[in-house]
């Protein structure tokens, strides 16, 4: 930490496999380094909250304590995060990584006889927690292969939601991240398409510049570390599976079979990016328009 640097305290809310390198940061003494007191905020986990999701972005969980003053940082999409500053009207987005690295996977139950396509999901329920990754994502994937008035996306929650109406054939398919996703494909379901997704930070207008580069820096280290010895880093996505009851023979299945990503740090949020993104949003109707670049993206430090 540099002599003119103050011990600054952040609340950074965890949203899975996504926030590792923030895990790592705080657990590593990363953050401390930098003279970050980060408190990272867990999942509420309970089915109400799991099953609500971000479909009412001014209720849902990280949303709401955003907006009330109660997190300072937070993970999210590309689109989710241009759609939250827009509607809630706060935050900023402090950086993008645009290979996320960890997927986001469609998965569906097999069917006897013949491979399953994607083609075979028109006019079929497929689950999604709306305003998320998985929302946006299933778009640009099921328009490649149907047309937009034939595809049916149900708002299911959050993954562990998802993967749970999937396995018990409340929908035809769902788009999962890992752990859910090895857990699904340990349990027989066929990945049909894998998504690299693209993400970023969204952190309070009222944090400095100088703050948010001492937060990158840690972060930059943490993902050094995850990717040169990734296999260190596997229980935490574990830990997710145990935190909602997943039994422990099909976890030690998942454990096998499990690779941690790799992890790149967010990079400084372009405007030709933003353009796309906001654009692609607005043909679609999912964004409000007359929204600049600078009202989404912080300043550089």
């Amino acid at each position: 930490m540099g002599q003119n640097e103050r011990t600054v305290a952040l609340r950074v809310f965890d949203h899975g496999g996504w926030a590792l390198p923030w895990r790592v940061a705080q657990q590593e003494g990363l953050f401390a380094s930098e003279g970050l007191v980060v408190e990272i905020l867990q999942w509420d986990v309970s089915p109400e909250v799991l099953s609500a999701g971000t479909a009412d972005l001014s209720t849902a969980d990280k949303e709401s304590k955003f907006a009330h003053g109660e997190v300072d940082v937070y993970g999210a999409c590309e689109w989710g995060l241009i759609k939250r500053i827009t509607e809630l009207g706060s935050g900023r987005i402090a950086g993008m990584r645009r290979d996320m690295g960890m997927p986001m996977k469609l998965f569906v139950l097999p069917v006897a006889g013949r491979a399953p396509a994607i083609a075979d999901l028109a006019d079929r329920p497929v689950a999604i927690n709306q305003n998320s990754g998985s929302h946006y994502v299933a778009l640009e994937v099921l328009e490649q292969h149907m047309a937009r008035e034939s595809i049916r996306l149900v708002h299911i929650g959050e993954p562990f939601a998802r993967y749970q109406a999937l396995m018990a054939g409340d929908v035809a398919g769902a788009f999962v991240l890992e752990p859910w996703s090895t857990l699904a494909d340990v349990q027989g379901a066929v990945c049909l398409n894998s998504y690299p997704g693209r993400g970023g930070v969204m952190m309070s207008a009222t944090v400095p510049a100088e703050v948010r580069e001492r937060f990158r820096r840690a972060v930059v280290c943490a993902c050094t570390r995850i990717n040169a010895q990734p296999e260190r880093y596997q229980e935490n996505f574990i830990e997710q599976l145990r935190r909602v009851g997943i039994a422990a023979p099909l976890i030690e299945q998942v454990r096998a079979r499990l690779h941690v990503p790799r992890y790149d740090p967010p990079e400084p949020y372009t405007e030709d990016a933003f353009t796309t993104c906001y654009a692609w949003m607005r043909e679609r109707h999912l964004v409000m328009d007359g929204i600049a670049y600078d009202r989404v993206a912080a300043s550089a430090p």
